[in-house]
């Protein structure tokens, strides 16, 4: 949401918005680029001269903000809608796939500015090298195109990446083939000349590119039409090269960890080749990738520990998520601090999330975030989950809240190890809370 509200702003609108929990970095970013932020939610910011409001799909109908809107006549559209106006101006890429949307996002953005583009780009994060998670931008459009509440049917991209399919967001689909079948209805929305371009290593990805009948591009690790091959750990990179035909196209000096990074940044590259840019500009350009806020960020070290955060919160990316950072840190003890995201997903997936932590020396777990949950069975609890974790063999503490966590976190950690906050809700919040004790 801030991100298109940057990018609306960049075009010219007046762009102001609500949100009672923001964080203060991600407010002092929205009103310096001049947006008005208000954390009140009762209507009053909804004035006459109110054009025109755009939702998150998960505000429920009853909305004071939107039920100020109705009383006053003005429209109402979800933040998809709006995204599918905007790109309709632009050539558009869009990402999607249960994992790795914002990181290919990203880094299709930085292979194509290493061309000297200057793409425009709707992320879901901060990407620190570019200055903002959005951005207006020529001629190309590059978005995350997500699957919640089937919003990335609004999309007509040019490109559709696809970096795989898995059960997720079980609340809004039947079972994975109805989520295959929902796949299936967006990449529909691509125009005759338009290319499907997915990754091979994801069988319900390819059973996907199966049924599509219009132009598809593979990418993965073997039995692809682009692939990584060759890939080595040096110096805390990833170097692999990109082949094609048996013919190797670029060697790729990749800074993010795991080698799930390694096919996010090969989906970039495949997306770039597509248009035209040569495939050394689109090596360059990925190479001098830093990365994503809350995507295996480093936020900082103190007493020879260090302190990362990500926004894992399904257990296919906790676990390679944990891979990577094994690869990283390979003989460090890792302690982890996970914030399960909704109930619902927390229910879903509660044998996943337990065996996910494999790789984990210690995890904590504070409170489930709650959001968009209407049920809440009283079983389905960090507490629990916790127990289960334990079962599964890796060592869990429950610590309900942050402030627990921060003090558990502080006297498990020793010199040398490793401590991850992980979570798509704020758990980054007990990140900076042990950095900056350690710091003191």
């Amino acid at each position: 949401m801030n991100g298109l509200a940057t990018l609306l702003t960049q075009k010219g609108f007046r762009v102001r918005g609500t949100d009672p929990s923001i964080d203060g970095a991600t407010r002092t970013r929205l009103e310096m680029a001049g947006i008005d932020v208000f954390t009140t939610q009762d209507g009053s910011t909804i004035t006459n001269n109110t054009q025109l409001v755009v939702t998150t799909a998960a505000l429920p109908p009853t909305h004071p903000e939107l039920t100020a809107a109705q009383e006053k006549g003005i429209p109402v559209i979800k933040y998809a809608a709006m995204l599918g106006v905007v790109m309709n101006s632009f050539t558009g890429i869009a990402v999607a796939g249960t994992h790795g949307k914002t990181s290919t996002s990203a880094l299709t953005v930085a292979a194509l500015r290493g061309a000297g583009l200057d793409p425009g780009f709707v992320i879901g994060g901060y990407i620190e090298q570019f200055g903002a998670g959005a951005h207006g931008g020529n001629t190309y459009l590059v978005a995350e195109a997500c699957e919640y509440d089937r919003s990335f049917y609004n999309l007509h991209p040019k490109i559709a990446v696809i970096t795989n399919i898995e059960a997720d967001h079980l609340d809004i689909y039947a079972d994975l083939n109805d989520i295959i079948d929902s796949f299936a209805h967006f990449v529909e929305n691509l125009p005759n000349d338009g290319k499907l371009i997915y990754c091979a290593e994801s069988p319900a990805a390819k059973k996907l590119a199966s049924r599509f009948s219009g132009h598809s591009v593979s990418y993965g690790f073997t039995d692809a039409m682009f692939t990584a091959t060759n890939i080595q750990n040096q110096n805390n990179q990833l170097i692999f090269q990109v082949t094609h035909n048996n013919t190797e196209l670029a060697t790729i000096s990749l800074r993010l960890p795991g080698h799930h990074n390694v096919l996010n940044a090969l989906a970039s590259f495949v997306a770039g080749l597509q248009l035209g840019i040569s495939a050394k500009a689109l090596a360059r350009g990925i190479s001098e990738f830093s990365g994503v806020n809350r995507r295996f960020e480093q936020i900082g070290i103190a007493r020879d520990i260090t302190v990362i955060d990500d926004y894992a919160h399904h257990p296919t990316e906790i676990r390679a998520m944990l891979q990577g950072a094994r690869q990283r840190f390979t003989t460090a003890r890792i302690v982890v601090a996970f914030q399960p995201h909704q109930i619902s997903r927390t229910k879903f997936f509660f044998t996943e999330f337990a065996a996910a932590f494999k790789l984990a020396d210690h995890v904590l777990l504070p409170d489930i975030y709650i959001a968009r949950d209407i049920e809440r069975p009283a079983d389905i609890n960090s507490k629990n989950l916790a127990v289960k974790i334990q079962e599964a063999g890796t060592d869990a503490t429950y610590t309900e809240s942050f402030e627990n966590t921060t003090a558990t976190a502080l006297w498990l950690l020793q010199p040398g190890d490793v401590f991850i906050t992980v979570g798509a809700g704020n758990i980054y919040d007990v990140a900076h809370r042990v950095l900056s004790a350690l710091q003191k």
